[in-house]
């Protein structure tokens, strides 16, 4: 039993309750009250389901739900899906940007290449600063309205 199961167990014991009451008295299955206490997290759906539950329960208990979901999250290894997703992107970007020249080298530029001024790479980095905008506008709303109760 990790951490976080301890801390939920001790504190439903700590308060007298039994698995049925919590039930009665959060809507909480009993079945899921010992998944959260047993570190059982592959019974839920997936990990915003489980991190609900643990809410709801952490708070019938009287814990902190914020500190409960950090404990999961740490016992887990949660990686936030839009900074995964933003990792990729800037991976990606990066590796398709051309050398710059050094000490104004033309380095043999055509007439088919990207002008510095306004041409089609600017578009590109303007498009993916555009991308990386929504991406943490996204995360921030996210972060801020679904996951922190």
């Amino acid at each position: 039993m990790g951490r976080l199961g301890r801390m939920l167990r001790e504190a439903r014991e700590g308060m007298g309750l039994s698995h049925q009451q919590i039930q009665e008295a959060s809507g909480i299955e009993e079945s899921y009250s010992k998944a959260l206490e047993g570190d059982e997290y592959g019974r839920f759906l997936n990990e915003a389901e489980a991190m609900s539950y643990l809410r709801v329960y952490s708070r019938h208990l009287g814990l902190n739900p914020r500190n409960s979901v950090s404990i999961y999250r740490s016992e887990v290894g949660y990686e936030w899906p839009e900074t995964a997703r933003l990792e990729r992107v800037l991976r990606s970007a990066t590796a398709s940007q051309m050398p710059l020249p050094l000490d104004g080298e033309d380095q043999g530029r055509t007439e088919a290449s990207p002008e510095p001024d306004g041409g089609p790479s600017s578009l590109r980095l303007l498009a993916v600063g555009v991308v990386l905008s929504l991406a943490l506008g996204t995360a921030a709303f996210l972060a801020v309205n679904l996951l922190w109760p």
